[in-house]
């Protein structure tokens, strides 16, 4: 499966990645505080915590399904 970055600036192979987790960002404000990363690349900014889990939620599920492209 592909994910599109939430920029659309790039897009990634799930298959070639090693992780993808929720982390804390620091570097894009104050209203978006928390990221998801995918070995170490960051793919979305999002305002708390628990709207980055819930992205990575959908995503499992997309996978689940076997989707072909995620979009951030």
């Amino acid at each position: 499966m592909f994910i599109l970055s939430q920029g659309k600036k790039g897009i990634f192979n799930l298959d070639n990645i090693a992780t993808l987790v929720v982390t804390r960002n620091y570097g894009e404000g104050k209203e978006k505080r928390f990221s998801i990363v995918a070995s170490g690349v960051i793919l979305g900014f999002y305002p708390d915590e628990g709207a980055a889990q819930k992205e990575l939620v959908k995503i499992l599920a997309a996978v689940e399904n076997d989707e072909k492209v995620y979009y951030l």
